[in-house]
């Protein structure tokens, strides 16, 4: 064997010692690849998704991720994007006077205060009780609702005691 055949043969295993395995998102260009992942997470998506979405295996990505804590905190921070959005919307709608959002906002965020459905403190009644005026129109389907709860709690007392007696 010539001295160049040699060198060749020598060089060609040392390539392949410093790039062993496979390439990083199969030879996929890198900037596309996180951009796509970016934005997939920036919409929320899962990281199924995100790597469907940018093309890659989920290994790969959770391998990437694993190597990368740094564009794993950005995930994170670019998962929040929708949510920020959402509240930025609201708050929009609020300061232009949507009454009906607001006092959704405040049924929600101020629960005790604004709730238009009360359950008593403790122990659970087995009654709903209105406390909003507008919702006296669901008085009947309330107290269907409260009949059917008072059956249930009849039907379940009586087959505790029969399980006692036995």
């Amino acid at each position: 064997m010539g001295a160049a055949a040699q060198i060749s043969r020598r060089e060609r295993i040392m390539s392949k010692k410093r790039c062993p395995g496979r390439k990083l998102f199969d030879g996929k260009n890198y900037e596309t690849v996180v951009r796509k992942l970016c934005t997939a997470w920036a919409r929320d998506c899962t990281d199924s998704e995100a790597a469907a979405f940018a093309g890659i295996s989920k290994a790969a990505l959770s391998g990437f991720l694993k190597n990368n804590p740094l564009i794993s905190e950005q995930k994170e921070r670019l998962k929040q994007t929708p949510v920020l959005k959402a509240r930025e919307t609201l708050h929009r709608a609020i300061e232009e006077g949507d009454a009906g959002l607001a006092l959704k906002y405040l049924e929600r965020k101020l629960k005790e205060e604004f709730s238009p459905l009360r359950l008593h403190a403790g122990e659970f009644t087995g009654k709903i009780e209105p406390v909003a005026p507008d919702v006296w129109v669901f008085r009947d389907d309330i107290a269907g609702i409260n009949a059917a709860i008072e059956r249930e709690i009849t039907e379940i007392r009586a087959l505790q005691k029969s399980m006692k007696t036995k």
